[in-house]
């Protein structure tokens, strides 16, 4: 979904969408070790951290959850700051929007191994 907004130049739902398959990463993680999901965002990234906080790339994951669960609401919503109205339309750029889609990608490769290595022992 993400690289689809990408190419229509939506760049905040890129970010929403970055974002949202983060956390389906790490729901899936959660899920691989036989836990139960949380439903809150935060908790789905502190599960999972928990988790797994003795693989290699585990402080990458904390550096981009930190990064883009921020850009979870703001690209959704307008909302008013300083007394200016803050549209989500207009503050992510075409570097923002492929800077999210890099950075998820990465960790779903890695994160996807990992995974795949547990399905197999």
């Amino acid at each position: 979904m993400a690289e689809s907004l990408l190419e229509k130049e939506l760049y905040e739902g890129v970010m929403f969408h970055s974002y949202q398959a983060l956390e389906s990463i790490l729901a899936a993680g959660i899920a691989q070790r036989l836990h139960s999901v949380p439903r809150p965002h935060k908790e789905k990234i502190n599960t999972f951290i928990a988790l797994y906080q003795n693989i290699p790339f585990i402080n990458e994951i904390k550096l981009i959850s930190r990064l883009l669960y921020p850009h979870r609401d703001k690209s959704l919503y307008a909302d008013i700051e300083f007394g200016e109205i803050r549209d989500p339309t207009l503050i992510y750029s075409r570097e923002d929007a492929l800077d999210a889609i890099n950075k998820v990608k990465g960790v779903a490769e890695k994160t996807e191994e990992i995974l795949k290595e547990e399905d197999l022992q």
